[in-house]
């Protein structure tokens, strides 16, 4: 069993990677690359900075993509936990992650999870 992802699709552990390398990371993705250029654009704008920095910190969410990745890392684990664990993740706040959740049920291929696919895909939320 994937311990680290299970606890990380239940919302019981945070994945960690370092700050330097989660930093460096970040400089692969060209969004955040023109988001940068962006921020320092807004620097040169009067109190334009501090509402940015505001609003960044109210939307940050980095649980999110982790839980994500996890559930998508236990697709293959046949351990009944992992089972219960995706199906109570189908009902998580965030859309990404009952996605991810229904995506891994769905690539388990057991029959029995169907009475949870079959509710959490008729549910809409607005994104």
């Amino acid at each position: 069993m994937y311990a680290a992802d299970y606890q990380v699709v239940l919302g019981k552990r945070k994945g960690a990677n370092g700050f330097v390398y989660s930093q460096i990371d970040h400089l692969h993705d060209p969004k955040v690359v023109a988001m940068m250029g962006v921020e320092t654009g807004i620097g040169f704008v009067p109190f334009g900075g501090e509402g940015h920095e505001f609003f960044k910190r109210i939307r940050k969410d980095n649980a999110t993509p982790v839980r994500v990745a996890a559930a998508k890392e236990l697709v293959d684990d046949r351990d009944s936990k992992i089972d219960a664990a995706l199906t109570r993740a189908c009902s998580d706040k965030k859309p990404a992650v009952r996605a991810a959740t229904l995506f891994a049920i769905a690539k388990r291929d057991n029959p029995e999870l169907l009475s949870v696919i079959a509710p959490a895909l008729r549910t809409r939320t607005r994104l």
